[in-house]
């Protein structure tokens, strides 16, 4: 299916049921708290909910945001008035949108030069893009393409997200768009091998961007219309010196399973502020309403109802804390799939041939289990070269170590093709230095 936003670029979407569970797994929690209406620094005052039809389908934790994004004119509709908060967002959009919240922010870009090849003027995005290629903020190169080439059609990953917004930090506040770089790794799953951990870290320690979870940040997962709005906001926050998250605890949840039978009973992990969680609401079409408190392993069960209909089923989940006065509470939202037959994900392996070497040795990777369902591949570590585009010929592909001495680890991240995603990690023991 096919639609236009209101910049009038095209795009095509599909939804499934195997999509939906893939976005299920990639969005518990939904990327932080749920903010009150009024989100403080760039929207301090009354803002009004924002024109969307689908409004009450964004979810909570970014639902404020938007209001303000769009009241602001950071972001728009679609032609029939809807938001379509699950999209993701290409790299063309998402120039438009840190351009614009700069220009909100009455920072001065300066003017583009027209260096991309694949950014025809009749692109609508050009002339941001431009602007901000030359303040230094977004480059070329992207995935492997030529220096000359943005790759404007590109989904943005959530560590490429990180650098851009990091960037017109630096360039707004410092003239400087690395001002805010940091060594100090926040997540494990973004180690320093990757290109885009200075700008994570940064982002994270200054509250523009949030983990997925414990201290995981996905970074390979790609960003979406809703969470692009979170994003700029804090961004427009921050860089009016405004504390951009009122919410003094925040919590994720993990299901251990998103699909399954009536009357299956479903046990939820719960990680970050527990201690001050008070309890769980869970509500939805398929649950029996109710609270529910933290075991010793913090966790809580819950039971898929008798009744439930075959389908995608919304579970909501309002966390309520001990120590917030205010009575300020903080809500996720889950899709589960209630099916007798019931989908599991597509899964990978990966093994090394060799695990030991010297500098300069090249390594074999052979891919097993779902192979035939893998879109794409990426790999990071410290001792290799970072490619978000690797090639598998016959499950399998090559790579070079590049540097390092001692144990090295890997990660490399599956992409299916219901866009879900898989890391694994192996390691290198590099020897000889």
């Amino acid at each position: 299916m096919t639609a236009s936003d209101r910049f009038g670029t095209t795009l095509t979407y599909v939804v499934g049921v195997a999509a939906v569970l893939a976005l299920a797994a990639a969005l518990l929690p939904l990327a932080g708290p749920a903010l009150a209406q009024e989100t403080g620094g760039a929207c301090s005052a009354d803002v009004e909910d924002a024109p969307f039809t689908d409004r009450q389908e964004i979810p909570e934790a970014h639902r404020a945001n938007v209001d303000c994004a769009a009241d602001r004119q950071i972001v728009q509709g679609f032609e029939d008035d809807t938001f379509r908060p699950e999209l993701q967002v290409r790299r063309d959009q998402m120039a438009s949108f840190i351009a614009l919240t700069l220009d909100t922010a009455g920072v001065t870009l300066p003017a583009g030069e027209g260096r991309f090849t694949d950014v025809p003027a009749s692109n609508v995005h050009a002339d941001n893009i431009e602007r901000l290629a030359a303040a230094g903020i977004v480059e070329g190169g992207a995935v492997g393409l030529p220096a000359d080439e943005y790759g404007p059609g590109l989904r943005t990953r959530r560590d490429q997200m990180a650098s851009f917004l990091m960037r017109a930090a630096g360039y707004a506040l410092h003239d400087d768009v690395d001002a805010f770089d940091s060594t100090d790794q926040e997540f494990t799953d973004v180690p320093a091998g990757n290109v885009h951990s200075a700008k994570v870290n940064g982002a994270a320690m200054n509250e523009i961007a949030q983990g997925t979870g414990g201290d995981q940040y996905s970074p390979a997962r790609d960003t979406r219309r809703d969470q692009m709005a979170s994003f700029v906001v804090r961004l427009l926050n921050f860089i009016a010196g405004d504390d951009p998250d009122p919410v003094a605890h925040e919590v994720a949840i993990e299901f251990d399973v998103l699909s399954g039978a009536r009357g299956d009973t479903v046990t939820a992990s719960v990680t970050g502020d527990v201690a001050e969680v008070a309890f769980i609401s869970v509500t939805g079409d398929c649950v029996q309403d109710a609270d529910h408190t933290l075991d010793a392993l913090d966790q809580f069960a819950f039971s898929i109802t008798d009744d439930a209909e075959d389908g995608i089923c919304e579970i909501d989940l309002t966390v309520h804390f001990d120590e917030l006065e205010t009575g300020e509470t903080q809500t996720l939202r889950a899709s589960f799939l209630v099916t007798s037959d019931v989908v599991d994900p597509p899964q990978v392996s990966v093994s090394l041939d060799p695990d030991t070497g010297n500098v300069g040795a090249t390594v074999t990777a052979t891919v097993t289990g779902d192979v035939d369902r893998v879109e794409s591949m990426a790999i990071t570590g410290a001792c290799v070269e970072d490619d978000d585009q690797v090639t598998l010929t016959d499950g399998a592909f090559t790579f070079d170590i590049t540097s390092g001495d001692g144990d090295c680890g890997i990660s490399f991240t599956a992409t299916f093709d219901d866009d879900s995603t898989q890391t694994l990690t192996s390691t290198f023991i590099v020897e000889g230095g």
